[in-house]
């Protein structure tokens, strides 16, 4: 609407911290669908984390890693694997070693809903702030160019966001990536008599679903540095930290391509030699659906595209901060109504999916 008024009791229901709108009921309920199939695609993708460090809860797991023990030709993978406590060092095969990489696993784990819940809510939040008025002068929407303007605390809540991304990376990079390479030498997978060459291999790599692989060294390297130095920029004076704290206003997207399908290959790898079931038989029959290799690393799109976002570059909105004023969209919260339909239906179902891997693994 071209000015703000008191929002209907159906306006409300969407945006309870609005005392006036710019949007009606019927503006809220039209983008509703699409975020939603965004959501359930998002779920989707989380799934396969979920189910992945799922697999390192009881001792089938332990067993496994004991038994290729005795596979002299793959203790190279895993030589220089430790931890040093108090100046004493734990191999790759202690159990010290082992329970610390564990419970890591476990946390992630932990954290993997609070990062969903962080990043669906700043998309739905995000339409109660364009909807409010008082916040319609920190959104600045034109032919050619779009920016926002940012309270700094919104940068306290992506930092949250990048430090589970930064844990999964280097969890995957430190320890599950060299675990599955280990599994596959000692269980055979890694046999390959195809007389391919070195280009015909790594061309063939990626739609191998028995196949990590190589991530972007300097990619993961930049993210990292960028981490580090951004955590102690609390002002944000830094242009860096600036983009480190800026989002896609429309789209997600993992930080590391072809990150997710490695999850995939790992989840493959570690649930058919714990479980004795091939993953894909696992999916048809229990989750109803194929297990289909990279899907999960597609971008999300919780907003449609069109010609006016095009115009007005919504994708590309410069981000810019103040510590006096400025949006935190992470503050205008949406109701349970707008993500409910997909939200809560959908936890029941992980609940019992994540339970039913756990038990295939004891």
């Amino acid at each position: 609407m071209e000015k703000g008024r008191p929002p209907t009791p159906g306006e409300k229901s969407y945006c309870r911290r609005n005392r006036w709108t710019c949007c009606t009921e019927t503006n809220i309920q039209s983008v509703n669908q699409h975020f939603v199939e965004a959501v359930k695609a998002f779920k989707k993708k989380m799934e396969i984390a979920e189910e992945l460090f799922s697999l390192f809860k009881g001792k089938k797991f332990v067993e496994l890693i004991e038994t290729i023990k005795e596979e002299d030709k793959c203790l190279s993978i895993v030589k220089d694997m430790n931890v040093e406590i108090k100046g004493k060092k734990y191999d790759f095969f202690t159990s010290i070693y082992q329970n610390i990489r564990q419970d890591q696993a476990a946390n992630v784990l932990l954290d993997i809903e609070t990062y969903l819940k962080s990043i669906v809510w700043f998309h739905s939040d995000l339409v109660c702030s364009l909807c409010n008025p008082t916040l319609q002068p920190f959104f600045h929407f034109r032919e050619g160019e779009s920016v926002l303007k940012a309270h700094v605390s919104t940068c306290f809540e992506i930092m949250e966001e990048r430090d589970f991304e930064l844990e999964l990376i280097n969890l995957y990079e430190k320890y599950i990536s060299k675990v599955v390479e280990f599994v596959k030498c000692g269980t055979g997978r890694d046999n390959d008599e195809s007389g391919e060459s070195e280009v015909e291999k790594l061309e063939n790599d990626i739609t191998d679903p028995t196949k990590l692989s190589p991530l972007d060294k300097d990619l993961i390297r930049n993210f990292q540095e960028t981490h580090h130095k951004c955590i102690t920029d609390k002002s944000l004076e830094l242009p860096e930290c600036q983009k480190f704290c800026s989002k896609d206003l429309r789209v997600y997207s993992f930080p590391i391509p072809n990150f997710f399908r490695n999850l995939q290959v790992s989840l493959k790898i570690l649930f058919e030699e714990l479980s004795g079931m091939e993953i894909e038989e696992y999916y048809e029959d229990i989750k109803e659906e194929p297990f289909l290799l990279g899907v999960y690393d597609e971008p999300i799109s919780f907003f449609q595209n069109n010609k006016r976002v095009e115009a007005f570059k919504v994708s590309d909105t410069t981000w810019t901060f103040s510590d006096i004023d400025g949006s935190n969209m992470y503050r205008e919260i949406m109701s349970k109504r707008f993500i409910n339909a997909v939200f809560e239906s959908s936890k029941v179902l992980l609940a019992s999916l994540v339970a039913g891997v756990a038990f295939l693994v004891l």
